[in-house]
């Protein structure tokens, strides 16, 4: 049984069964809002503005990313499943990467763009990438593209 009509419209046309993309729902909202709070947080942080709003734009990042880790561990585990651990792997080891590349980099870029320009900086690397969940869909990967 399928949760709501969207998923239902949807699995009418495949054959009952959802296709691995339909996953990426929540992923298409955390892409909308995850440079929205980036942004918002990051021309709140001069000392006039009041403290609770950046707070409040680090909480509507926070929420995006877990739509989004949210949506990308289903569309992973749904689109991989006879190997959705090394999928699940693969996804952990690129994000240690970057975790592990980020702060070479981070101090200086804070110290020369200021909290304003490196903050606005991510955010923009956000909304070029905000695309993704909604061109994956429309990708048929079963004849080459």
């Amino acid at each position: 049984i399928c949760p709501s009509s969207y998923h239902h419209n949807v699995a009418a046309r495949h054959g009952g069964k959802l296709p691995p993309e339909t996953r990426l729902v929540m992923g298409m909202v955390g892409a909308v809002l995850a440079p929205i709070g980036l942004f918002w947080m990051a021309f709140t942080t001069y000392r006039a503005v009041p403290w609770i709003l950046p707070i409040i734009a680090s909480s509507l990042f926070g929420a995006a990313v877990y739509y989004i880790f949210t949506a990308v561990f289903t569309y992973l585990v749904t689109a991989y499943r006879p190997i959705a651990a090394s999928a699940m792997a693969s996804n952990t080891a690129l994000r240690c990467c970057f975790a592990a590349a980020f702060p070479l980099f981070a101090v200086q870029m804070y110290d020369r763009l200021t909290t304003v320009g490196a903050t606005a900086l991510l955010a923009g690397l956000m909304t070029l990438m905000a695309p993704l969940p909604y061109v994956t869909p429309f990708v048929d990967y079963s004849t080459g593209g």
